[in-house]
This record gives structure tokens, C-alpha cells and sequence, in this order.
């Protein structure tokens, strides 16, 4: 009887195993929580910076940080601007940047012995790694802008595989450009498929308001995450209320920007950050499984050495909490609402006065041509 009760469980467990992996299995290893790092002209990162990102608190290890690293840039040598809104940029402009990632002492050899370093006080699974793809020259044919494309990823893809990384995957291609004019349709497609063809992904994300963000499924892009821009914009907060019923309606997912410096004239940068941080809670973007988080460059440089209450939120996020009771957040969102009431009162008090002073003169003019 005993034996047939526990061959009866055996039987069960493994179901269980099988039908129900979720349970039984350890964190998803599809959430990606992916950290923009500029490697440029003008932006370098070093073996410290990675560390800061990979684990949490570099002089007292203590947990992991981010799983992905997406390497990008701005501009290369010559003042080429790879995301190419006008005219693309050069093939040995694309050539210079794999220099710095792939040479000698280059980024991705520094982030790789980050992650052999980490992973001596803290269990560090394979590090996740996607690559920018630069928009080619615009007066190249279809053709031309491809093979520039096929190239590059080959390099990329032929280079990763050579190096031997023990920490690092390769798991995708980042498209640069931010918006995706008609005219780059039949490109992004057919580098969609390449990418496919090596069992890879293609990342985008795409500003407020870009081309082609509803057709992403159509060009071929995996995973888009839209950039809100309350940031870079002159917005109020309702912003995020509207990028939220966009990701809903799209299926998209979102980019968490977070620099120390900000556009929008409404806020100074540490209140666009808790405001970013506190909408995020309330729309659970915490919980996506893939969510873009800019500027890595700065939570290192900056962040983490001057104001590491801010580093220390984005932790808090990338793990996946809710932000809307924390002290620096909600106390920065109150702030915030009080001083946008404070205004709204002060305007509708000036437009009071106004309208009490004209009625006061008419009245005055009536009465002085009574007499």
C-alpha cells in the first residue's frame, strides 16, 4: 500500500514538473532588465562603472543589479551621428565603435571581468549583451544599406563567438534610429530576419510620438520599449497616463529614463526621476518583463558616488517594487502636486484680480458719467 501511495506521488510530482514549470522552476530567465551604456566620442565606462551595475552596492556586494547591457553610442570620431536622423552614418564610422567595444581592453572584456568579479560574492547568472546597429547612409540603395547591415552583424556576432566571453551572451541587436520612417521599412525587415537567422533579437525604442511604433510586429522588432519624454518635453504628468494606454494598445513596453539632466521646464531632474518612479508604480511597470532603463553611464559615474538615494530607488525598481510609499518618492510627488496646486491657485487668483479690477473701473466710468 505504501508503495503504491508513493509511486502515486512520483507520478504526480512529475506532472506537476512538466505541466506547471513556472512553480517549480527559478526566476524567469525572459525578464530583462536592460541598462543603456554609452560608449561614444565622447563616453567611456570603466571596470568600476560595471560593477555598479551589476551588482548592488560595489563596496558591499550584497545582491545582483541589471541582467542585460545594451551598448550603444552617440556620436563616433568624426562627429557621426549613429542614430542618423538626416543622413545615416558611414560603415567605418560603425568600424571605429567595434574598436572600442571589441579591442584591446575594450568595453565588453571590462564588463566581462565585472561579472567574474561579482560573481565571487554574489550567484551571477550569464550577463546579457545586445548591440547597437547604427541607421546606414541614406543616399545608399536598399541593397548597399543592407550589406553595410549584414556586415556589421556578422562582425559583431563572428567577434562574440571568438572572445569566448565565460559571463556574457549575446542575445540580440539594438535598431538605433528612434523613429522608423517608411523609407527604412524594407531594411528593418530584412535585418529582422538576419538577426532571426543567427536565433537572436532586435530591440527598439522608439521616442513619443515615432514613425512606425505601430507597426513594430510588421518590421520585425521583438521587443520595443516606448520612451515617455516626460523628461525632454514640456508635459505634465498626464504624460504617463497616455504612454500607458499606448503600451496597452501597441503591446509595448517602456524605458524608464533616468539622467541627471531634464528638458522639461515643469521639473528639476531629481523630481522628473521620483515622478518616473512614482507613475511607474501605479501603472506596475515594475512587473514588465523587459523594461530599458537610461542613463547606465550616469547611475555609475554619478549616482552611486553623489546621490545614492537615486541609485538606490533604481534598484528598488529593477527588483520589481512598488515605489509609491517610499519616502523620497512620494514625498517628491506630494511636493510636486502641491507646488502645480499653488500655481493653478495663483493663476486663478491673478485672473480674479483682473476681473475684479475691470468691473471695479466700469463701475467707476458708470458712476462718473451718472454725475
Amino acid at each position: 500500500m505504501k508503495l503504491k501511495v508513493s509511486l502515486q506521488f512520483v507520478v504526480f510530482l512529475l506532472v506537476f514538473l512538466i505541466y506547471f514549470p513556472s512553480f517549480s522552476s527559478p526566476a524567469d530567465q525572459s525578464i530583462q532588465r536592460i541598462v543603456l551604456v554609452y560608449i561614444d566620442k565622447y563616453n567611456n565606462m570603466t571596470l568600476s562603472d560595471y560593477k555598479v551595475l551589476l551588482a548592488y552596492n560595489e563596496s558591499n556586494i550584497n545582491d545582483t543589479f541589471f541582467n542585460t547591457f545594451l551598448f550603444l553610442g552617440q556620436f563616433s570620431n568624426s562627429g557621426e551621428s549613429y542614430e542618423g536622423y538626416e543622413k545615416g552614418s558611414s560603415y567605418n564610422s560603425w568600424l571605429w565603435w567595434l574598436s572600442k567595444i571589441f579591442g584591446n581592453g575594450g568595453q565588453i572584456k571590462q564588463l566581462n571581468a565585472a561579472a567574474e568579479d561579482v560573481s565571487r560574492y554574489v550567484k551571477l547568472s550569464e550577463v546579457n549583451v545586445i548591440i547597437m546597429i547604427p541607421r546606414p547612409l541614406t543616399n545608399l540603395t536598399l541593397e548597399e544599406r543592407y550589406i553595410n547591415v549584414r556586415n556589421y552583424v556578422c562582425e559583431v556576432v563572428q567577434t562574440f563567438k571568438e572572445r569566448n566571453y565565460n559571463k556574457l551572451k549575446l542575445v540580440g541587436f539594438y535598431w538605433t534610429c528612434e523613429t522608423a520612417p517608411e523609407e527604412d521599412y524594407e531594411l528593418i525587415k530584412k535585418v529582422s530576419a538576419l538577426i532571426h537567422s543567427f536565433g537572436l533579437k532586435l530591440y527598439w525604442i522608439p521616442y513619443f510620438g515615432a514613425e512606425g511604433i505601430n507597426r513594430w510586429k510588421e518590421l520585425g522588432f521583438d521587443y520595443v520599449m516606448l520612451q515617455p519624454n516626460f523628461a525632454f518635453s514640456n508635459v505634465d504628468v498626464e504624460r504617463f497616463s497616455i504612454v500607458e494606454k499606448i503600451m496597452n494598445n501597441l503591446s509595448v513596453s517602456v524605458e524608464m529614463e533616468l539622467p541627471t539632466f531634464v528638458y522639461n521646464p515643469k521639473v528639476n531632474w531629481q523630481e522628473s526621476f521620483v515622478l518616473y518612479m512614482y507613475y511607474s508604480s501605479i501603472y506596475n511597470w515594475q512587473k514588465l518583463p523587459v523594461i530599458s532603463y537610461f542613463n547606465g553611464n550616469q547611475f555609475s559615474q554619478l549616482l552611486y558616488k553623489k546621490y545614492k538615494p537615486y541609485y538606490d530607488l533604481i534598484y528598488i525598481h529593477v527588483k520589481g517594487k512598488d515605489l509609491r510609499s517610499n519616502d523620497l518618492v512620494l514625498g517628491g510627488y506630494n511636493y510636486y502636486k502641491l507646488r502645480n496646486n499653488l500655481k493653478i491657485f495663483a493663476s486663478l487668483f491673478v485672473i480674479l484680480l483682473i476681473v475684479a479690477l475691470v468691473l471695479l473701473f466700469v463701475g467707476s466710468k458708470k458712476l462718473f458719467h451718472r454725475y
